[in-house]
């Protein structure tokens, strides 16, 4: 399995978890135990936002849909805007609360 797989299943993992699809016990059970957040710590606004990007890019829109929601319900206001203006964007994760598209260099908060 190469990495870009390996990110899949942690994004698709973290998005079952967050949004109560299933358990972290049943993605044990499953065998392909990776993930994005800590699922031992509590959810943290870097990660939503991360995993939203990454269904940007994957065209899974309906993910992103259903993580904002959570995002409004776990922190109690909207998620901000999460897009830069490029064509093809590359975002970085610069510390907890700060993304940065690598090639126009926006920062998103």
């Amino acid at each position: 399995m190469d990495e870009k797989e390996l990110l899949d299943y942690a994004m698709h993992n973290s998005y079952s978890v967050i949004t109560h699809k299933c358990t972290v016990e049943d993605i044990e059970d499953d065998g392909m135990p990776v993930f994005v957040h800590f699922p031992d710590r509590d959810i943290d606004k870097a990660s939503i936002k991360v995993m939203v990007m990454y269904f940007i890019m994957t065209e899974e829109y309906e993910k992103c849909e259903e993580l904002n929601k959570e995002y409004e319900l776990l922190f109690h206001e909207r998620m901000p805007k999460i897009l830069c203006e490029c064509s093809v964007p590359k975002y970085n994760l610069l510390d907890d609360e700060t993304i940065e598209c690598e090639n126009c260099k926006i920062k998103i908060v």
